[in-house]
């Protein structure tokens, strides 16, 4: 039987966006996922689930037994499947670490191959600001915020930062960015900063709506930013570390914001 699944088949765009940890992509997720026509799924090749993030979505264990065992067939069977009518767009997020699994390796094959799926690579200009994000999810345990009490509870979080621990996630960050652009350089792709998806919402949004070929609407979100504090307020040792990375490419992401 053939298995092919494309875009002409199932009459919707499939999509997948790529983006590093702490990138702001439950962000986007929740904003697509307030759009009727789209279906907006999570990691759903995370190493230890299938994190659907989806009301109308449920894992078990014979799905996961499938997705270990056959990743192009879980991926056509469970998410670039049949839907109704009004559904025009579906896609997942893929990480960049997850992407970097061996066993995914013929995965990155199959999906290299199907060049009409588009890819959103949301990327993060502040890498200073993604690890401050990465270092407080990673103590607190908590990734996610869906309440100002949520928010709350981390408000009081700090740390100090090493310069090497700095310089190697500067390094890799930007490495990765270049890998993964290289990686879909065939594929339709919106490049998008999560920055200017904060500050330009609306605009953003409809840029990206576009892009996946879906009628134009507000979209909403169901998460609150995690930090809203400055980097000198989060960061113990900030002068010392901004004087470290004074003469270096990476001074421009001390700018003591958020």
């Amino acid at each position: 039987m053939n298995q092919k699944t494309n875009e002409q088949e199932v009459g919707y765009q499939r999509y997948i966006l790529i983006s590093p940890s702490r990138g702001g992509s439950w962000f986007l997720i929740s904003l697509l996922s307030s759009h009727n026509d789209i279906i907006s799924l999570g990691e759903v090749f995370h190493e230890d689930e299938i994190a659907f993030d989806h009301p109308d979505f449920n894992s078990n264990n014979k799905m996961v037994l499938l997705r270990n065992s056959d990743r192009e067939g879980f991926l056509k069977k469970e998410v670039f499947k049949r839907y109704t009518q009004n559904i025009k767009a579906v896609g997942f997020k893929f990480l960049y670490y997850q992407l970097n699994f061996p066993e995914h390796v013929e995965l990155n094959r199959y999906l290299k191959k199907e060049k009409d799926i588009k890819i959103i690579h949301l990327k993060r200009e502040n890498h200073l600001n993604r690890l401050i994000s990465f270092k407080i999810a990673e103590k607190t345990g908590q990734w996610r915020s869906k309440s100002l009490n949520d928010v709350k509870k981390i408000s009081k979080v700090c740390f100090s930062l090493d310069d090497d621990e700095c310089r190697d996630f500067f390094i890799q960050g930007e490495q990765d960015e270049i890998r993964f652009d290289n990686m879909f350089k065939h594929h339709e792709v919106l490049n998008l900063n999560y920055e200017d998806l904060v500050k330009f919402q609306t605009g953003k949004c409809s840029e990206i709506l576009k892009f996946l070929g879906v009628d134009d609407k507000a979209l909403s979100t169901k998460y609150f930013k995690q930090n809203l504090r400055s980097q000198s307020d989060v960061i113990l040792n900030y002068d010392k570390l901004k004087f470290a990375f004074k003469n270096t490419q990476w001074s421009r992401l001390f700018t003591d914001k958020i």
